[in-house]
């Protein structure tokens, strides 16, 4: 993805289930954008084609520096997931304190056995 460049992602569950999604930036900065602000329900269906950002998101994913190797990690319970610890943002998203094994220790607590999680690499360049 280049400079610029607005992205949308689709989300498709086997299951219902509670979401978290956290953008991962070049520089290791971890965003969540699932739940934010403006998104507040974290709970999707199953069988659905679900867009992230949603169309009441508030935001747009806009490709911005840095650029370089980024991630985004959507983590999946049956079990409502905790409050992920962080500073909430202009924009209604959330810069998060934790590191990603944290977070997944945190959220794999508490689901039990019903969790999953999906990590897609994403390549950002300048575009100059």
């Amino acid at each position: 993805f280049s400079k610029g460049d607005s992205i949308a992602f689709f989300l498709s569950l086997d299951q219902d289930a509670h979401i978290v999604a956290v953008y991962e930036d070049a520089h290791q900065q971890l965003i969540q954008i699932v739940p934010n602000a403006n998104q507040q329900d974290d709970f999707y269906p199953s069988g659905l084609f679900s867009p992230i950002p949603g169309k009441n998101a508030g935001f747009r994913f806009t490709v911005a520096p840095p650029f370089g190797q980024e991630r985004l990690w959507v983590f999946a319970s049956r079990a409502p997931i905790a409050t992920l610890a962080g500073e909430r943002l202009s924009n209604g998203l959330k810069r998060l304190a934790a590191d990603i094994p944290a977070i997944q220790d945190q959220i794999r607590a508490g689901a039990g056995a019903a969790y999953g999680e999906y990590c897609l690499p994403l390549q950002t360049l300048g575009g100059d």
